[in-house]
């Protein structure tokens, strides 16, 4: 081989070499000057908060920088890594501003952990209505109760069909499912797009307002109570119209309320409904049940 051609190799690889070492000098710089950086401002209380504060600021932008590229583009083991990320920095954060040597008017609100957005469980279905069955209303009400600990506003309506035993025994269970459907459909129509509805028993249907506060939720309730009002309901078979009423409690859901003392309270405005005839709708407000329309 030429000597001019060795000569060449000779001085790539040491180029390569060089390189290398500088690319991995960088490296090791870059952990021993965080460390070094890390210890140094262990050692007084304000230089480590600016610490945390330039890193985190640091973070920030890093990551609105990441969120230009296209998300289809992340694998899932970057978008697990980033979430795992994302919970531990939470929840080291959290832990942080909770210590108890820390007084709250002297911090700000600590970071909470974050919650799951709303996705309602739709499945599995009653046979006899076709809504999510009573396994969901579980399960959703857990969900909302979750949120509104996180300072969403949300209610609960409970809808009962007026005398439906005694529907079942003058028409038959299958007329009397069909009946059920539509004015599960009634329901669903009259309810505003993100509210579920769901059943819970034979004659009773649960309706979760959410981003609700007391008064949407009240002019909600009295939609639908409206909409029960006026429907005109007929026999599958014979077409025949037929009387069917409802009654309606509703319940605005507060932070701290456990699933049981939200359906109680809606159960104590569905009671003071039924106890005064028919289409009646009371909503309790967490002390009392208030009549709200009737008839």
């Amino acid at each position: 081989m030429p000597a001019h051609l060795i000569n060449i190799l000779i001085l790539a690889g040491v180029t390569l070499g060089i390189s290398g070492l500088s690319f991995l000098a960088g490296m090791l710089f870059e952990k021993w000057y965080l460390a070094s950086e890390l210890k140094r401002a262990s050692k007084k209380l304000s230089k480590m908060v600016d610490l945390v504060a330039g890193r985190t600021d640091a973070a920030k932008i890093a990551c609105q920088q990441l969120s230009k590229f296209d998300a289809k583009g992340f694998t899932t083991c970057q978008i697990e890594r980033l979430t795992k990320t994302q919970r531990e920095l939470a929840s080291v954060f959290e832990a942080l501003l909770n210590r108890e040597n820390i007084e709250s008017s002297r911090v700000l609100p600590a970071i909470k952990a974050p919650i799951e957005p709303l996705s309602w469980q739709l499945m599995p279905s009653d046979p006899r209505s076709g809504l999510p069955d009573f396994s969901c209303c579980e399960v959703n009400l857990e969900q909302v109760l979750a949120h509104v600990n996180r300072g969403m506003s949300a209610s609960l309506l409970l809808v009962q069909v007026d005398k439906f035993d005694q529907l079942m025994k003058r028409h038959g269970s299958e007329e009397a499912s069909n009946l059920l459907k539509n004015f599960g459909r009634l329901l669903i129509g009259s309810a505003r797009e993100q509210d579920v509805v769901c059943q819970c028993s034979d004659d009773l249907l649960m309706v979760l307002m959410v981003h609700s506060d007391a008064q949407t939720s009240r002019e909600t309730a009295d939609a639908i109570r409206h909409a029960v009002r006026k429907q005109r309901f007929r026999l599958q078979d014979s077409q025949l119209e037929i009387l069917m009423t409802a009654s309606f409690g509703a319940a605005v859901l507060k932070s701290g309320d456990d699933a049981k003392l939200a359906i109680d309270r809606a159960h104590a405005a569905l009671s003071e409904s039924r106890r005064h005839g028919r289409n009646q709708l009371h909503l309790h407000d967490g002390s009392r049940a208030l009549l709200c329309h009737a008839g």
